[in-house]
């Protein structure tokens, strides 16, 4: 599913169809006005079935403004699933699956922060300059896939999909003028409030984003340099692409082994229109300036990849080896249409990969792994920045008794370039890449689980899991992409916590079932560096409990009651890109859940 072969993926898998009828509906309340309400229905009828999914979700805001103006989201999503199982009407079995998706957002969020001061005074409060920031989305998609078996070891599918993405996101972006030769010049509003009113250019720009104090005029017309500007970051994203893929089952000598193949073609396409808003601060409350301002940035962003890929696994016994090639050309180009120029740039890369896992008596299994890393360059880069490709190794072990699982691999990725990519957000191109040279990057994931009965009917579970990352550059470089900036062999990467630790208890009885988790997420640098952590330029460690319980009241219906952030620790978890943001607070969730 790449490019990426690093960083990870989330796989939503749209649940399979009941050979019943589905009756369900979940209601949940909390507090900040938090609501959910999720309907479930489907049914199979011989060979056909349908399910549909729909969801309302959305909250008030944890956060709130003192004008009383809205903070909080609310999103519609709804799916429909349709198969038909087509194998009595040919001689081959074959089944056909639609899936089809709409989804629209409005959300009252925004990346404006805090103070160092104030959010220890009130770390909830937003100021005034954030009250206009808006986002809405609407997201569509329809996907087909046929499946067919040629015989008991011969299957293939044929896979076509298409998804439209538009938004806007009307938000602050920065007190900044025009320069003299057009563009715009940035202040850095995360560094202002990071020193609050240590100086009088920071305590000025503070006020006035605080709404402390009113913008400046001339003869009744706004002062430029007193003006908060805002951008509507326009957008539509486009995907749409087809994928075949087959696998045949054989023996080779005495091993069992399964091959796959697969070929796709993708194209995906984003628009970009973001133009320039200019406001005044006025007891409080912001008044457009009348001015018109150049576009940030008027642009197409294209590209076409043609992947194809090759997988085989061979098995004997207690031992499954497994190698696999993924080759993939990707044709990028850009129309800026503010310049009113054209590029492209076209890059082919060989992705192999290769594991092994052993069984070794019925309770222990080893593994090991060796896989490339590769993500590319986006269209807009020049043929200067380099793709992001690294060599990653995995080796561990998996140990089975019972209802006990045990798992415990070390992992090791070797970038001989990693890849920085400059966001909306940044003072710089939109689009624009950063190459940050060889990096290492190592650790530990340790993954326990067990199921202990205490009594006929009733069970104590529990999962523990923990995480070790390291990391470090290896050259030294300095750097225009705002979240490196100057780099020293040895710097620590930002933004990855060194520990990571989840653990949760449950206790389920024949009609209850509580449950206690802990989440614990080390500090984490904002910039590179070693050592000591600069106070305003790391994040501090976070301990979360959450309890949970849930109560059957009969076959049919259940009530549930969560508390989430059960001590009401909130703490600073980001100030990239303007000021310090805090998690959520204690949060109550009361839940109904009824089958019908």
């Amino acid at each position: 599913y790449g490019p990426n072969t690093v960083g990870g993926a989330l796989n939503f898998v749209t649940p399979s169809l009941e050979q019943s009828v589905l009756r369900q509906i979940d209601l949940s309340a909390g507090s900040d006005g938090f609501k959910k309400a999720r309907l479930k229905f489907g049914e199979k009828y011989n060979r056909f079935g349908y399910r549909v999914d729909a969801l309302h979700y959305g909250t008030d805001g944890f956060k709130y403004l003192e004008s009383g103006a809205d903070t909080g989201f609310k999103r519609d999503d709804v799916n429909l699933r349709l198969e038909w199982d087509l194998s009595q009407s040919a001689s081959l079995p074959h089944a056909l699956i639609v899936k089809i998706g709409y989804a629209e957002e409005d959300a009252d969020e925004t990346y404006l922060g805090l103070s160092e001061e104030d959010f220890s005074n009130e770390p909830n409060l937003r100021y005034p300059a954030s009250s206009l920031d808006n986002f809405i989305s609407e997201h569509k998609q329809i996907h087909v896939i046929h499946s067919l078996a040629l015989s008991d070891s011969l299957s293939i599918t044929n896979k076509a999909y298409v998804n439209r993405f538009d938004r806007e996101w009307f938000k602050f972006t920065a007190t900044f003028a025009p320069a003299v030769l057009g563009g715009y010049a940035f202040t850095d509003i995360k560094n202002i409030l990071i020193a609050g009113a240590d100086s009088s250019e920071s305590s000025d720009i503070y006020e006035l984003v605080s709404g402390q104090r009113d913008s400046l005029t001339s003869n009744g017309v706004p002062d430029l340099a007193d003006t908060l500007f805002y951008t509507n970051n326009a957008r539509e994203y486009g995907s749409q692409g087809y994928e075949f893929r087959a696998s045949y089952l054989s023996e080779l000598a005495s091993w069992d082994r399964e091959q796959n193949i697969g070929f796709r073609y993708h194209h995906d396409y984003i628009d970009r229109d973001h133009s320039v808003h200019g406001f005044r601060m006025l007891n409080k409350v912001l008044v457009g300036d009348n001015r018109s301002y150049d576009n940030t940035s008027f642009e197409s962003v294209k590209s076409d990849a043609y992947a194809l890929h090759y997988r085989d696994q061979i098995t004997r016994n207690d031992l499954t080896l497994n190698a696999g090639l993924r080759v993939e050309r990707i044709e990028g180009s850009v129309d800026n249409y503010l310049a009113d120029t054209s590029s492209d740039n076209d890059q082919t890369v060989y992705i192999p990969g290769a594991g092994l896992f052993y069984q070794y008596k019925p309770r222990w299994g080893f593994l090991f792994g060796v896989n490339k890393g590769f993500s590319p360059k986006g269209p807009k880069s020049p043929s200067s920045v380099d793709p992001e490709e690294s060599i990653n190794y995995e080796a561990g072990f998996r140990y089975t008794k019972d209802e006990t699982q045990i798992d415990l691999i070390a992992f090791y990725s070797d970038y001989s370039n990693l890849l920085g990519r400059c966001r909306a957000s940044d003072p710089c191109d939109i689009g624009s890449e950063f190459n940050g040279g060889d990096v290492d990057v190592s650790g530990l994931e340790f993954n326990m689980s067990s199921v202990h009965s205490f009594t006929e009917n009733g069970s104590l579970s529990y999962y523990i899991s923990y995480t070790f990352t390291e990391t470090e550059f290896q050259s030294t470089f300095d750097s225009n992409f705002s979240q490196w900036g100057s780099v020293s062999k040895g710097d620590e990467l930002p933004y990855i916590p060194k520990n990571q630790f989840f653990a949760q208890a449950s206790v389920a009885l024949p009609d209850k079932l509580f449950s206690l988790s802990m989440k614990y997420s080390d500090k984490m640098r904002e910039l590179p560096g070693k050592g000591s952590y600069i106070d305003g330029y790391h994040t501090p460690h976070l301990v979360l409990f959450d309890l949970a319980s849930t109560f059957y009241l009969s076959d049919e219906l259940s009530v549930g009651l969560m508390i989430e952030n059960l001590l009401d620790d909130q703490k600073v978890v980001s100030r990239r890109p303007f000021g310090a943001r805090p998690n959520m607070p204690r949060t109550l969730k009361i839940n109904l859940g009824y089958k019908f």
